[in-house]
């Protein structure tokens, strides 16, 4: 009992405070979990389109909100001046201001402002005020209290809306309040009014934003994909007097505190749901939202405790920040989506926080994807519960998630654990379930840590190490200015710009409220930085005039500040609109920088283009189906532009071009496919806008719940923008496409980067983009749900993905990271320009309705240098053909492009199995074996692990492969007009060899590596091949020539199961000696050098550790500043966390000869062996070593000299001769040309850079019987005329490149003759002088017996290093 007094104690302490604070950081403890054990809903409680189930809550008595009869006792009290006296007690500004709003396109006597009290509410907690509120939220008003507002007869409208005010108090109901549509229901911030339900409540909440019609077969008022514009604020939802359930004639209920079944354009903020917990004889039935349908929207600030589930989710796509859940049963129940953002939810002492495992509707839709990101979970034993069918199950991606008390993170619901948790406090920094598309090319559904983790801006991130969020002010304390009484008049007539412009600049720094009502403007608004800006229902600014009508001469609408302004910006609750024909306006530019973080924002603010009263934009203007444009519905060149200079906060923004007429009564008839697409709407218009959302933004810029939609070229651009923070976004095509295409009616060239759709040579290519991302950086989303729908106005093209080919488009873009994307009716989800290949939606991609990708990462490491250009001239790419081209006649295949670019032809298919025989393969390969080893140092003997390898040639057998089908190697094209001979690529699958265990008569432990076989055909004996008798030899075959002509490119692959695709890795024929990175093959598995993804690998390594990752956070206040430090445990696959800069002092100078093994920490203790060869790696590494001369100790026996040899001087490689080596020059020995070949080919498959100051070099060393061989580049000791030393690259970007750096050693081994034929050599060495590089270089090639203790070629004067027979190794990349 203390604990459940605690937690009522800090609720109501913060029942003012309009921002929930999630704790980012541990808490320890957690209370006692409630009694009892989590159970399902009620059957009603889940997708009911159509009523599948037969379970829609459509069974009760009441057909609307109770109103009571209006008797004289209740008109009088209304009317009396009691009433209308305490309407104003409460402190807030909006309880006298509001009514100052109205809606200018309603009828006459039409109230838009109404405060519940006013109506009849009394608010003492004990009183019914069902009906008086009731009143306020339906009727016209006061003045005609018998007219009641758009209800299912009217399906949605925008002329009649209305702001409801609570004051504070409590407020006792017995029915339902219905939320009519265009609503806002507004509570007393200062002291949010509770919403109490009476222990007899009937029906199915305390708020219904969507009315089930008794015996309607499911059939609501309004379509739930467009139920838009809708808010609820400031509000205590108390459900802990109701009964546990409650009936209405044949129809049952349990408590709940709101029906939200909504569209874009809603809100529910800063509000407490308040529920009874379980006990040990009655388990807890209450929800506090239920939201079993509908499109997008966007919750925060909201708190829950008790109850059987706090939030009942289901919706195509939503958006919650800031949620605490306290004691519930479950905290979240998904019956469906196709992706939900959680940011910050705090889950404290519920069995379950995300129950995953509901599967619902028609369509039989689960959990399509969940983010939780920066979120905390205590207590809570099953935090996320998922379920499979058939091949779909929840995609999840986990970021920054703090867990303590709980034991699994994610399981299988009554099954087994797939992510366990912890005890203690840990911090999940990047994990996902789903399809993930990696780096390194490899691809596929996966479960565990990803590998890379996001590498997140500090500028992104708040104090906590969180994403930064920002709750919308209410300015409960500040006295605003009123817009409306300062000569703007918000009728919706006269230009208003001018006067709206002279309040702003003389009033900067004030709150100005602009009443609800339509401004028109016919010039550009002016706002200044400093200015702050609040709405009331959406107050309207809407252009018009001849001002805005050029095409060619875009004007902007609002102008948010001045280029190179920072400093507070802040827009709430307003509407961006125009009256056409407007085909020049730019809604919204935005100048504004931060001038501290996230000063510059907006919430709760739209585009709406067209599709409602007074625009000139609607069914009767701009019906679809017309042959040609009428320019008189070209409203917009674009919607926002976020400038280069500009940054900017954003939180619920709906940017939309309407599709159909919100206030034609028609909407009434319209219905719902089974996939809850509106059907029969009656009212489908065709406005046209030219471009979306632009941004430009080098930020730090934040969308949270954002929309675009129906705009001509693109509904999101990124251009040149960096440090972007993006979920959840949405957007559709418009449907009106392809009549006309994405080309017309607005010109591209306006703006920076418009796509002109070069590359397209079909309408199918020639649509709207959903998002594309052009030269920029930093760039993170989290859940994307982008969609296509309709052609010309018409569904069909979802059956079969094919409503348009791509919606993601991608061009020389560094650090995207894209989580949770979600598409329908797109054959491409992302198109990368510059030779990625497409991600396609297909089988594999595909999870319930849509297709869903937990992770596409392609880009998040690098790709600045990967991009086309595409439609500016600079070729068209990666260019994959439709398979349809191998059925065409011989004569005729013909395919396009824009040279230069890459064909991704498709495979063919023969007409029955060919089975292909390998030849032999012979390779060399690295084979190694850890040994341990014992030192004595300073007279204490230690014990360390190192690595001992050896190359061998190896023969390999490749098992023959079986198949019909056989792909083709890409052909790059350069010319305009040339014939392809296609070639096939047979790439045999991987499959594991054993290495050779018996090494120099010595037997060590077998080990098993993955070998990939190189493709076939290459340059030496193709395999043979079988086929059955009677094989075919025509055209079904074999590959017909394909003759390449210019144009944009066609047949581009709309059959996603045949298409081909891109090279990864060996991408021309070869069998032996193929070109590039043999390292995939040649490491030795168990060398603790090898790079952790050679390329070509199949997929990104994750090895996942536990490791301390520690940041420090600055508080700048002039003069002075203060830092904290803090750590944390992270558990994933970086484990590279933020440290403390350290001094690092190293032991004495020893002849090192291997690299510990070991994953030694304690930098402590100095004198540990370990450690010092620790130190020494990491100061090698960084070029550091030291440049004092080492002390050497010698014995009595043991001489040390240096060698002045005057090396001959070449100024490139295979130029001159080599000063021989011989047995007089101590020890060297003869070795063979294949030794050579094979140690020198282990130096240069590395990279390497040998810096200044340098005095060891690089060092590889090849140990066969009886003798080792070595090779290495270092400075020359004497730099007599060879300039400064500087950088000397050797590998993949090298002046010595890795086909160079093979022949770099040839002068060695052939000394004086360097067109030799012989076979051994003593080897040698010489000075490199390049003519275009800084210093000298000594290049030595010798070899020397193996109990020989000739030191190694270094820098003279300096010691060299022993050569200790026992100790030798494979040394890629270690500095000596």
């Amino acid at each position: 009992m203390a604990w459940r007094l605690r937690i009522i104690v800090l609720l109501a302490a913060t029942f003012a405070v309009a921002e929930v604070t999630i704790p980012h950081k541990p808490i320890g403890t957690a209370p006692p979990l409630p009694l009892g054990s989590p159970h399902p809903p009620p059957d009603y409680m889940r997708d009911n389109i159509n009523n599948y189930f037969g379970t829609a809550p459509d069974r009760g008595s009441m057909t609307g909100p109770i109103l009571m009869p209006l008797n004289s006792s209740i008109l009088n009290e209304i009317y009396s001046g009691d009433i209308h006296n305490r309407q104003n007690t409460d402190g807030f500004w909006l309880s006298s201001l509001g009514s100052a709003g109205k809606m200018p396109f309603a009828p006459s006597g039409y109230q838009f402002f109404r405060n519940v009290k006013d109506f009849g509410a009394v608010g003492d907690g004990v009183t019914d005020d069902t009906a008086a509120i009731n009143r306020a939220a339906a009727t016209y008003g006061l003045d005609n209290l018998s007219t009641l507002r758009c209800a299912a007869d009217c399906g949605s409208t925008t002329t009649l809306g209305a702001v409801v005010y609570f004051p504070s108090g409590t407020y006792l109901i017995s029915t339902p309040i219905i939320q009519y549509y265009y609503t806002q229901f507004v509570g007393d911030p200062t002291s949010k009014p509770t919403i109490k339900g009476s222990f007899n409540f009937t029906g199915i909440a305390l708020f219904d934003s969507d009315f089930y019609i008794p015996g309607g077969n499911s059939a609501e008022w309004y379509i739930n994909q467009s139920n838009f514009y809708r808010q609820i604020r400031n509000f205590v939802f108390d459900m802990t007097g109701m009964n546990w359930t409650n009936s209405d004639a044949d129809q049952g209920y349990v408590p709940a505190g709101i029906h939200w079944q909504v569209g874009q354009a809603t809100s529910i903020t800063n509000c407490d749901f308040h529920m009874s917990v379980s006990t040990a004889t009655q388990s807890a039935t209450a929800v506090g939202i239920y939201m079993e349908n509908g499109s997008g929207g966007f919750v925060s600030d909201l708190t829950f405790v008790g109850g059987n589930i706090g939030f009942l989710a289901g919706s195509q796509q939503f958006t919650a920040n800031n949620l605490q859940f306290t004691s519930c049963l479950t905290a979240i129940k998904h019956v469906w989506n196709w992706g939900f953002t959680w940011k910050n939810i705090y889950v404290l002492s519920c069995y379950i926080a995300l129950d995953c495992s509901e599967y619902s509707g028609i369509t039989d839709q689960g959990t399509g994807s969940i983010t939780v990101l920066d979120s905390h979970f205590n207590g809570v034993p099953y935090a996320i519960t998922v379920a499979s069918r058939g091949d779909e199950q929840p995609n999840i991606v986990l970021d920054n998630l703090l867990v303590e008390n709980s034991a699994s993170v994610v399981l299988v619901s009554g099954g087994e654990t797939i992510l366990p948790g912890s005890t203690g406090a840990l911090y999940f920094n990047s994990w996902a379930n789903g399809y993930q598309y990696l780096p390194d090319g490899s691809g596929g559904k996966a479960t565990g840590f990803v590998n890379p983790a996001p590498e997140k801006p500090a500028a992104l991130l708040d104090g906590n190490g969180a994403y930064f969020t920002r709750s919308k002010p209410q300015y409960e304390t500040d006295n605003p200015i009123v817009a409306t009484d300062h000569g703007i008049s918000n009728d919706g007539t006269g230009d208003q710009s001018g006067a709206i412009n002279s309040l702003l600049s003389g009033n900067v720094g004030s709150v100005i409220f602009f009443p609800a009502g339509v401004y028109m403007v016919e010039n550009t608004v002016q706002v200044p930085v400093g200015s702050r800006i609040v709405g009331s229902g959406w107050s309207q600014i809407m252009a018009t005039g001849s001002y805005f009508q050029d095409v060619d001469n875009p004007k902007v609408v609002v102008q948010v500040g001045n280029t190179g302004d920072s400093g507070i910006l802040e827009i709430s609750d307003m509407l961006f609109t125009v009256k056409g024909p407007t085909a020049g306006a730019v809604l919204m530019e935005w100048n504004v920088h931060e001038g501290n973080q996230g000063s510059a924002a907006m919430w709760d603010s739209h585009f709406r283009v067209g599709g409602a009263s007074g625009t000139n934009l609607q069914l009767a203007d701009c019906p679809i189906g017309a042959t040609s444009v009428n320019t008189n519905c070209m409203a917009a060149s674009m919607l926002m532009h976020v400038t280069s200079q500009a940054s900017g906060y954003f939180e619920n923004v709906w940017a939309w071009t309407a599709d159909h007429d919100l206030d034609n009564p028609l909407n009434a008839k319209a219905s719902e496919s089974n996939e809850g697409i509106p059907l029969n709407v009656l009212t489908d218009i065709s406005v046209y806008v030219g471009r979306g959302i632009l941004i430009e933004s080098g930020g730090p810029t934040w969308l949270y719940g954002t929309a675009s939609e129906h705009t001509q070229m693109y509904q999101y651009q990124l251009s040149n923008a960096s440090t972007i923070y993006m979920g959840h976004m949405q957007t559709e095509t418009p449907y009106y496409q392809p009549n006309p295409n994405a080309l017309s009616p607005y010109t591209a060239g306006k703006f920076p980067s418009d796509p002109t759709f070069d590359n397209c040579a079909d309408d199918l290519c020639k649509t709207a983009w959903a998002l594309r991302v052009l030269n920029s950086t930093d760039v993170f989303i989290y859940s994307a749900g982008f969609y296509s729908f309709f052609q010309n106005n018409q569904l069909g093209c979802t059956d079969s993905e094919e409503c348009q080919l791509a919606l993601i488009e991608t061009d020389y873009t560094s650090g995207l990271w894209i989580y949770n994307i979600f598409t329908k009716g797109n054959i491409q989800i992302v198109s990368p320009d510059g030779g990625l290949p497409p991600l396609l939606f297909n089988s594999t991609t595909k999870d319930g309705y849509t297709s869903e990708i937990a992770a596409w990462l392609a880009l998040s490491t690098g790709g600045g240098d990967i991009g086309s250009g595409s439609g500016n001239g600079s070729g068209s790419g990666l260019v994959t053909i439709d398979p349809t081209i191998w059925s065409e006649p011989t004569d005729s295949v013909t395919i396009q492009c824009y040279p230069p670019c890459t064909y991704v032809l498709p495979p063919l298919t023969l007409p029955t199995n060919t089975t292909f025989s390998f030849p032999l393969l012979t390779t060399p390969l690295e084979i190694g074996w850890p040994t341990t080893y014992s030192f004595t140092y300073l007279g204490t003997t230690s014990t360390t692990t190192g690595y001992v390898s050896v190359i061998t040639t190896t023969v390999i057998t490749i098992p023959a492969v079986t198949t019909s089908i056989i792909p083709v190697f890409n052909v790059p094209v350069t010319n305009n007009s040339t014939v392809i001979f296609p070639i096939p690529s047979i790439v045999p699958s991987p499959f594991n060899i054993t290495d050779n265990t018996s090494i120099n008569g010595t037997t060590h432990p077998p080990n098993t590596r993955t070998f990939y076989p190189p493709p076939w055909p290459g340059t030496t004996t193709p395999p043979t091949t079988s086929t059955p008798p009677g094989g075919s030899t025509s055209h079904d075959t074999h590959f017909p020539p394909v003759t390449h002509t210019d144009g944009p490119p066609s047949p581009t692959c709309t059959h996603a199961g045949g298409c081909g695709h891109a090279c990864i890795g060996l991408c021309i024929p070869c069998w032996l000696f193929c070109p590039g990175d043999p390292q995939l093959n040649w490491w030795d598995s168990n060398d603790p050098n090898r790079p952790k993804n050679p390329s070509g690998s199949p997929s990104s390594e994750c090895e996942t550790a536990t490791y301390s990752s520690c940041s420090t956070s600055c508080v700048y206040v002039s003069p002075t500043s203060s830092c904290s430090s803090t750590c944390r445990d992270v558990i994933g696959c970086d484990t590279t966390g933020t440290e403390i800069s350290t001094i690092y002092t190293p032991a004495p100078y020893w002849t090192a000869s291997f690299e510990d093994w070991d994953n030694f920490v304690d930098t402590d203790t100095a004198e540990a062996w370990s450690v010092a060869i620790s130190v020494l790696s990491d100061l090698s590494s960084e070029g550091d070593f030291p440049t004092t001369t080492p002390t050497t100790t010698t014995s009595t026996t043991t001489t040390t000299s240096t060698h002045s040899t005057p090396y001959p001087t070449n100024t490139d490689i295979n130029v001159g001769g080599a000063y021989c080596f011989t047995s007089a020059d101590g020890d060297y020995v003869s070795f063979t040309n294949n030794d050579a070949r094979n140690v020198i080919t282990t130096m240069c498959n590395g990279d390497h850079v040998l810096q200044p100051g340098n005095d060891y070099g690089f060092v590889e060393a090849l140990m066969e019987s009886g003798y080792n061989v070595y090779v290495s580049i270092a400075w020359a000791a004497d730099q007599t005329g060879c300039g400064d030393e500087a950088d000397f690259a050797v590998g993949s970007s090298g002046y010595l490149n890795n086909q160079e750096c093979l022949s770099a050693w040839s002068t060695d081994f052939y000394c004086t003759d360097e067109g030799g034929s012989q076979t051994t050599s003593n080897g040698g060495a010489y000075v490199l002088k390049p003519p275009n590089a800084g210093g000298c270089l000594l290049m030595s090639l010798y070899a020397h017996p193996a109990d020989s203790r000739k030191r190694m070629h270094v820098r003279g004067g300096r010691p060299a290093i022993d050569a200790v027979p026992t100790l030798e190794r494979n040394l890629t990349g270690i500095m000596w």
